[in-house]
């Protein structure tokens, strides 16, 4: 009985994403405090055939989960930026239809990473472009790093988000470096976290330690290696992208993890080539 209601429970999930697909009226996008429940099984049509997403021991409900509740002041939930049908990241269509729908007062496009810069016209499109055309977010930095002694320096050649050059929020003005990307998908971390070696096989060096417990980690969660848990990402992520100003509950930290281990995400379907899991 269980079994069955899980599989109607994907059934519809798949229906409801192909009817908007095609033109229908059930939106693939998750708004923060919606209170939807999550089904053990998710699929999403997109360009290149379905995704599909696993939760194990779904479904689960959402309705004040600090995943897709906005707990910070901007009005942002973690699913604004790590979105189901976008395999639990972003996507630049689904920006570009959050503009289109709401403009610069959907949270997504907050001023301080969802805008080429926090000091360009808010309400214009054209400042919030990276986002909407590329799907990338700012990533603000300071240069040079706390407690540490760079052996290189960093100059301006070309700046196109006029950030880097910006007096306020620049490289000169307030020491920070603008970075632009995608939001990491937010799935499959039972195999990102693994550690099949001691040391790491691509460079041959010590895993990397995580100073909280001084137990060694995979080193495979960010690309510049700034954080190495995701209860570190969490807290960075919380102040960056929510606009703590606080550290995040451990509470909440906590059922976000659960969350966060549970959740798989993957094509399913090729459109050239069938189901990818024969």
């Amino acid at each position: 009985m269980i079994r069955g209601l899980v599989l109607g429970a994907a059934t519809v999930a798949f229906a409801a994403a192909v009817a908007f697909a095609q033109g229908g009226e059930k939106d693939p996008w998750w708004d923060p405090n919606e209170g939807r429940v999550f089904p053990a099984q998710l699929d999403y049509r997109n360009a290149n055939g379905t995704l599909r997403l696993l939760l194990d021991n779904g479904p689960m409900e959402t309705k004040d989960h600090p995943f897709f509740t906005a707990i910070g002041p901007n009005g942002r939930a973690c699913v604004t930026c790590h979105q189901p049908a976008d395999a639990m990241s972003l996507s630049a269509a689904s920006a570009a239809r959050q503009w289109q729908r709401n403009g610069a007062k959907d949270p997504l496009f907050a001023a301080s990473d969802g805008s080429n810069c926090p000091s360009l016209p808010q309400g214009e499109r054209a400042s919030h472009s990276l986002l909407i055309d590329h799907g990338l977010i700012r990533i603000a930095r300071p240069w040079p790093p706390k407690d540490v002694k760079p052996d290189f320096t960093i100059e301006v050649v070309r700046d196109p988000s006029t950030c880097n050059l910006d007096a306020r929020h620049g490289l000169k003005g307030a020491g920070m470096v603008s970075v632009f990307r995608r939001p990491r998908p937010v799935a499959n971390f039972k195999y990102i976290e693994a550690m099949g070696f001691a040391y790491d096989p691509k460079a041959g060096m010590p895993l990397p330690v995580d100073p909280e417990t001084g137990k060694p980690v995979s080193g495979n969660l960010m690309a510049d290696g700034r954080v190495p848990t995701l209860e570190a990402q969490m807290r960075d992520a919380a102040g960056a992208h929510l606009g703590f100003l606080k550290n995040l509950d451990k509470g909440d930290i906590a059922c976000i993890l659960d969350f966060e281990r549970r959740i798989y995400a993957a094509q399913q379907i090729d459109v050239s080539g069938g189901p990818l899991d024969g």
